[in-house]
């Protein structure tokens, strides 16, 4: 894959990272998890932690040194409905009620801050194993008449394993809902060269697709270089797995 040097976005191509590059740019996340505010003995059970959350957080952190000015809509989690600052420019609204169900029923809440803010300059959906935020994110684009960009961190038709009749809806419901949204997107973002491949597969224009790998704070890990091993006693080579353990997550087949 080949980048022609302008986004279709209006977006600056990756390289140009500097403070200021995207001052006063208006972006518009939304994503069924976010860094949640606090923990708690309860956010386990409330998916607080895993991918989606550190990469939505890591991104809108890097874009807003950069200048960005966000609003991130997303799921409360186990904490409290509300609007909180985020950075220098951004901010988080957490909506939903406070249940492990149906992702909270954010979206529904959600929608008129989405369809209502503004002006905005671009729509970002995070697509996962939640089928409102896709829809939800075309409609906003829509409405504020402005780019939309989708990141795929996961996928309904492809990592969705139907065990439950919830995960039958989820398929059944999300499938069409994330092919139409994925076609009408401006720009779609992989998490990997396999996926992007596969979504040039299925009819998204090359030039409509970017890998882009999960981003980190790496000043969190450089501490532990030179901690000591915390397991002296097991051999090596180790091969260490950390993710949600469900179905979807499982390597082995």
């Amino acid at each position: 894959m080949t980048d022609s040097g302008d986004s279709v976005t209006g977006l600056p191509e990756p390289g140009g990272g500097g403070p200021g590059v995207l001052d006063g740019m208006r972006v518009l996340r939304l994503c069924s998890v976010f860094e949640p505010a606090a923990l708690s003995g309860r956010s386990a059970r409330y998916d607080a932690i895993g991918g989606m959350q550190n990469h939505t957080a890591e991104l809108s952190r890097h874009l807003d040194t950069m200048g960005a000015r966000q609003l991130v809509l997303t799921s409360r989690l186990d904490g409290p409905a509300g609007r909180a600052g985020f950075g220098r420019r951004g901010q988080v609204v957490r909506t939903g009620v406070d249940t492990r169900l149906a992702r909270q029923a954010w979206a529904p809440l959600a929608a008129p801050l989405a369809l209502g803010c503004g002006p905005v300059d671009v729509v970002h959906g995070h697509c996962g194993e939640d089928v409102a935020v896709l829809p939800l994110a075309r409609l906003a684009a829509r409405r504020h008449r402005c780019p939309l960009v989708i990141t795929v961190h996961a996928s309904v038709r492809h990592n969705m394993r139907v065990t439950s009749a919830r995960t039958a809806w989820l398929r059944l419901a999300g499938g069409p809902a994330e092919r139409r949204a994925l076609a009408a997107a401006d720009m779609v973002i992989a998490l990997t060269r396999p996926a992007a491949d596969r979504l040039a597969g299925e009819g998204i224009p090359d030039s409509r697709i970017r890998v882009i790998p999960p981003g980190f704070d790496p000043d969190l890990f450089a501490a532990a270089a030179d901690a000591p091993d915390p397991f002296p006693d097991l051999g090596r080579p180790r091969v260490g797995y950390i993710g949600r353990i469900a179905p979807q997550r499982m390597s082995a087949r």
